[in-house]
């Protein structure tokens, strides 16, 4: 089968550079090459010996707690796994840890990568890991990452990585401990008639729900239902809807909803989602009751339980508001559930940084003070990298080994969440007139808007060389026709669409 390959091309004057993007369409295979025109440069890899800890085939095996490995380093082991629930934080060299309980526990995962930026870190029940649907991560750019988690017994594994810079992380320790967990207090009805919840929906994040239906007869105290986890994010708004109803007669009571969001198991008043009062078959308690709440910016990320209560009124146990999570009464239902809650989802733009400022030599890129992509050659071009998007980044240029107290250009930038761009460094850091900065075009592509064809970006770069056009011309040269007719250095001239097997050059504008 003949198959069909689409390119992106770049071209950069004064540096001879051509960088193609590739994409099998049949196979969804992606090829990132760099090409200079004079040669091709070609790198041998020997590969490494594979150690404990490498992949999922042979993980770093935790025997006992508490557990320490201290002083250890994901560099040379390989980056093994990407596309996981870590976003871009695992497209740096990985190592993994495998762990089995025999009864539920609170798992406290503790990494302190000493100083190293950009890391994080992912519990999961299955390796490799998943795109989506971990137990939990944890990422940033700054500090330790921890993972706190009340696991039921099973086998679980850690993977620890980085974004693509810094690549590893050179010392790291890693602590694991348990602890039994408290119990939530109990409460309920004595009896198995009459008042009971007849339904209990909700729909949350990575096709995760809740939709119970309750049984009759009832079940006395707490029905513990918390295998059934619904996922939600810190800061986003959700509805629950809540039939209150009966297995027997209709009689008026009241009902609560809390979700412990502090993680401490105990349902506070700040835990507190929902009340109300009615008699089943009675506005408002006529249908499924309607709750729309807001997960707290600040809940405790990990899993937790939400607890739904229904206390019919009687002369021994009045249902009054506000009622006790922990009260006990003679007709009714509790119902416990799971809740997993998850940091607010990091955002992300797609960048390629190309280094084309002649005169500057190697440098190293730090954003936010940390180092972003270190020995950055002129004439280099990184492939498209997941970048953090809808913050300022504050970026800084300094000689390649120098640190950040040696820059010599600094500028904030932000990136628009899920835009594709291409980033290039271009000027003189002496001449004014010819600044040094960071040209960014918004509009950037991975592949041809249309199969069959090339779309071509075009970037004058060169700092002594006038306004220029770019012709193409076939490989069996019939007739040429310009398509960047002026172009102005240190402009970026759009993507006009040919066809495939053209060659391009240039030469001063109005050529005769």
């Amino acid at each position: 089968m003949k198959q069909k390959l689409t390119f992106i091309v770049i071209l950069l004057f004064l540096m001879g550079m051509v960088n193609v993007f590739s994409q099998d369409e049949r196979e969804k295979d992606r090829l990132w090459s760099t090409f200079n025109l004079s040669n091709v440069m070609e790198e041998e890899v020997t590969p490494a010996t594979s150690v404990a800890g490498d992949d999922c085939t042979d993980p770093i095996i935790v025997d006992a707690f508490p557990f320490e490995d201290l002083e250890q380093t994901t560099c040379g082991r390989g980056n093994n796994y990407e596309n996981t629930c870590l976003g871009g934080f695992d497209t740096g060299e990985d190592i993994h840890y495998q762990f089995t309980l025999t009864e539920k526990q609170v798992v406290t995962i503790t990494m302190d990568p000493k100083g190293t930026g950009w890391t994080g870190m992912l519990l999961t029940d299955q390796c490799p890991p998943p795109g989506t649907d971990c137990i939990a991560p944890s990422t940033g750019s700054t500090g330790i990452r921890e993972i706190e988690q009340i696991l039921e017994a099973g086998t679980y594994y850690i993977m620890i990585s980085t974004w693509p810079t810094p690549d590893c992380i050179p010392d790291f320790d890693l602590t694991i401990t348990t602890e039994d967990p408290p119990p939530y207090c109990l409460a309920g009805p004595t009896r198995t008639i009459d008042s009971n919840v007849e339904n209990v929906s909700i729909a949350g994040e990575n096709d995760t729900e809740i939709d119970h239906d309750g049984v009759c007869p009832g079940v006395t105290g707490v029905e513990d239902l918390t295998d059934q986890v619904v996922d939600l994010y810190r800061g986003e708004t959700y509805t629950l809807f809540v039939e209150f109803g009966s297995c027997s007669g209709n009689l008026a009571g009241a009902g609560s909803v809390w979700i412990d969001w502090d993680r401490d198991f105990v349902f506070g008043t700040d835990d507190l989602i929902h009340e109300s009062e009615g008699t089943p078959g009675t506005a408002p308690w006529d249908g499924p009751v309607e709750i729309t709440f807001a997960v707290p910016a600040d809940a405790a990320p990990g899993n937790t339980v939400m607890r739904v209560m229904q206390w019919e009124n009687s002369i021994l146990f009045p249902a009054e508001l506000p009622l006790d999570p922990c009260g006990e009464f003679q007709w009714g239902s509790v119902m416990d559930f799971g809740v997993q809650i998850l940091e607010e989802e990091d955002e992300f733009a797609r960048a390629q940084i190309i280094h084309n400022a002649a005169l500057v030599g190697e440098v190293d890129i730090f954003v936010n003070g940390d180092i972003f992509l270190d020995d950055v050659g002129f004439r280099q071009a990184t492939e498209f990298l997941d970048v953090p998007a809808g913050v300022e980044l504050e970026l800084d240029i300094a000689p390649a080994g120098a640190g950040i107290g040696a820059s010599v250009f600094n500028t904030i930038v932000e990136f628009e969440a899920d835009e594709t761009y291409i980033v290039v460094a271009a000027g003189d850091l002496i001449d004014k007139a010819l600044a040094f900065n960071f040209f960014i075009f918004d509009q950037g592509q991975e592949e041809a808007k249309e199969s069959g064809n090339t779309d071509v970006l075009a970037f004058h770069g060169s700092t002594d060389a006038p306004t220029v056009s770019i012709w193409e011309t076939a490989f069996v040269k019939v007739r040429s026709s310009v398509i960047f007719p002026s172009v102005i250095s240190r402009v970026i001239s759009n993507w006009p669409p040919r066809t495939t097997s053209l060659r391009y050059g240039t030469s001063p504008v109005n050529p005769r």
